[in-house]
């Protein structure tokens, strides 16, 4: 005889899969949209990612670097930095670098590589300068070398003071790059309560070969 008193288990919610969940090439879309997704959310895991080099000894080195701009098509993306920056040389001696980025948010983590080309002096460098904000601009006007010795932090100038045209502005300008890097190879981490999913993509020869990975 049933317990009149038995208690009855409310039934247990499902759990969706998305769309990309077995599918490489949806993957691989999805890997993109979250980073183009970080070059205009600030509040995105995507917009600010850590980006290696080969340090001048030997040894890898990381920053966090702001992403600006995506180009899915050549598998490019954009940073800006500063020409006096040590990765600057570390980046002249080895172009290498990794990038790596986790959302807990979306339960994703991509890993990068490839290969750095310094910008600047182009049109596109120009362009980027120009559609800076001053306040922007005025990071590169510090007349002290990033990560250099110095006897106490500068005084304060208000950024919206840099105009253009004026000295401390072309002065800046000089030290502005562009650092685009040319992706080689991507993996892909995605947490979930069904299985977790890890797949890679790379381009020899400028072909796509994608494969599952075991998690």
């Amino acid at each position: 005889m049933t317990d009149a008193f038995e208690t009855v288990q409310p039934p247990q919610p499902q759990i969706e899969e998305p769309a990309f969940y077995n599918d490489l090439a949806a993957t691989l879309a999805q890997a993109w949209t979250l980073l183009e997704a970080g070059t205009k959310d600030r509040r995105s895991a995507f917009h600010a990612p850590s980006v290696a080099s080969i340090g001048l000894e030997g040894s890898p080195q990381q920053r966090t670097m702001i992403l600006r701009k995506v180009d899915v098509i050549n598998r490019r993306l954009r940073f800006n930095t500063d020409l006096r920056s040590t990765k600057i040389q570390e980046l002249n001696v080895s172009p290498a670098v990794s990038i790596l980025a986790y959302s807990a948010a979306d339960k994703v983590q991509l890993r990068l590589s490839g290969l750095s080309h310094l910008d600047a002096s182009s049109a596109v460098a120009d362009a980027v300068w120009s559609a800076m904000r001053d306040q922007s601009r005025a990071a590169y006007a510090q007349p002290a070398v990033p990560g250099a010795t110095i006897k106490a932090p500068p005084a304060y100038v208000p950024p919206l003071e840099l105009r253009i045209g004026e000295p401390a502005a072309v002065t800046a300008r000089e030290h502005f790059c562009l650092l685009h890097v040319e992706i080689t190879s991507l993996e892909w981490v995605y947490l979930h309560l069904h299985g977790n999913r890890r797949a890679h993509f790379c381009w020899p020869n400028g072909m796509l070969e994608s494969r599952w990975l075991a998690p």
